[in-house]
């Protein structure tokens, strides 16, 4: 009993030993140092690449989910005509007297809705209906994109003001202005006066009728300023009222590309029927004229 209790004894002791001597032997050897050091990063590796991967899965998901909501979406705008599901954002800078006085607007709209909007003249969000309320008292506890927006006058307005300004404030391009008579076959008379008003810039345009010095505030359609493309606006002004003859018609433009007005006048021609048949009345006296003259030379060689 004494002897195997003994045996025992020396056996842990020898293990023990052992283990103490591969932990110093481990501590002292650079290789074993770097073999748990290469170990160390496979595990990290391993680690890493499997956050990831559940990180992609995530993603996946997070982007079947969404293409789910846009698909639910899409399915109930066909089904509910009118319903675009469509958010915007609109940023407006407004300018007196240049950069005197300089406001920042923006707005947010959802189905055509503006529902919410900052204006630098107030300072904060305004909601412009109950849920636009709710995201205005959220966002305008947010003290630091408040200041963001504010300072967008100095940032956004002001700067792109003097960056636009030579070829969109400064910018003048005079109007070339025509008259025309458009007939029409569901009115009576000989048709209706248009002025057209063509290739001019800035879009602030006035255009009036004038009958023998007297305005015709009334009788008078136009059309919208309408912009070409080509960073130049068009505009039709039509009188209503038929031409008639005597009468002396002008279209006077205004605008701050011309120093004076700009005017057109225009009188009715004479009626073309009726020059028609005094011309043949004249060519057909000539006519006998020169029959006359010819019979006469003729009866005089004769007797002759």
């Amino acid at each position: 009993m004494l002897r195997g209790s003994s045996y025992s004894t020396r056996f842990q002791n020898a293990k023990k030993n052992w283990v103490d001597l591969q932990t110093k032997k481990n501590r002292t050897d650079p290789r074993a140092k770097k073999n748990q050091t290469n170990l160390k990063a496979k595990m990290i590796r391993k680690d890493v690449r499997a956050i990831k991967k559940q990180v992609d899965l995530r993603a996946k998901k997070n982007q079947t989910d969404l293409r789910t909501k846009n698909y639910q979406v899409d399915l109930r705008a066909k089904k509910e005509p009118g319903v675009f599901r469509r958010c915007s954002r609109k940023h407006e800078c407004y300018f007196i007297n240049g950069t005197e006085r300089v406001r920042f607007v923006e707005r947010l709209i959802y189905n055509r809705e503006q529902f919410v909007h900052f204006d630098s003249d107030v300072g904060v969000f305004v909601g412009d209906t109950p849920n636009g309320e709710i995201q205005a008292r959220q966002w305008n506890n947010d003290q630091e994109g408040l200041e963001l927006r504010r300072a967008q006058v100095d940032r956004l307005c002001r700067n792109n003001y003097e960056v636009s300004t030579p070829f969109s404030v400064n910018r003048r391009v005079p109007p070339s202005v025509s008259i025309s008579l458009v007939r029409s076959s569901s009115q009576p008379g000989p048709g209706r006066l248009l002025c057209s008003v063509m290739d001019f810039y800035p879009a602030p345009v006035q255009v009036r009728w004038f009958q023998d010095g007297q305005e015709l505030p009334e009788h008078v359609v136009a059309t919208d300023v309408v912009p070409n493309g080509d960073w130049t606006y068009q505009v039709l002004v039509m009188l209503e009222i038929p031409p008639r003859h005597g009468v002396t018609y002008t279209c006077q433009v205004e605008h701050i590309s011309l120093e004076h007005p700009l005017s057109r006048h225009w009188e009715m021609p004479q009626d073309t029927v009726r020059s028609k048949i005094l011309v043949g009345v004249g060519g057909f006296v000539l006519g006998l004229v020169f029959l006359a003259l010819g019979l006469g030379f003729y009866l005089r060689e004769k007797s002759s």
